[in-house]
């Protein structure tokens, strides 16, 4: 357990895309396990997103644009194989993994490009126009 000044004022630490140190701490136990581990920065021209995905292939990867979310999907399966091996610990877990990130206004949503590279999943989310305010004149 992580003492109560560690995590006292995560709540107020600004979350990006949608993701908070405070819940990601929370969530914990097997739910947590089938979360990818992220990376999450940025470029002057773009946001990144870097993905832990050893042992899946790009085939296996789902990613979907659902309004201001980017949904990432994945799906590892328990071998099949029959095996006289006795296991004493696993910790590899078949199922469903999932992430979801809410996008700021001014990505490029047509130039979003992904990677996959020795298991590590890398999406680019070019930076658009920021959205300047606009003063609407009566008529």
């Amino acid at each position: 357990m992580l003492p109560s000044v560690f995590y006292r004022d995560l709540d107020k630490v600004p979350s990006l895309f949608g993701t908070s140190l405070l819940n990601d701490l929370i969530e914990g136990g097997h739910q947590a396990a089938l979360r990818p581990a992220v990376d999450i920065g940025e470029t002057e021209d773009a946001f990144l997103i870097k993905a832990s995905l050893p042992g899946i292939k790009s085939d296996q990867i789902d990613i979907k644009l659902d309004k201001d979310k980017l949904i990432l999907e994945t799906k590892l399966e328990d071998s099949k194989e029959e095996s006289s091996e006795n296991w004493f610990r696993k910790e590899i877990h078949a199922g469903q993994y999932r992430r979801v990130f809410t996008l700021p206004d001014t990505i490029k949503r047509d130039a979003i490009d992904a990677k996959l590279d020795e298991g590590l999943l890398t999406i680019v989310l070019p930076k658009g126009e920021e959205h300047q305010p606009k003063t609407i004149k009566i008529s």
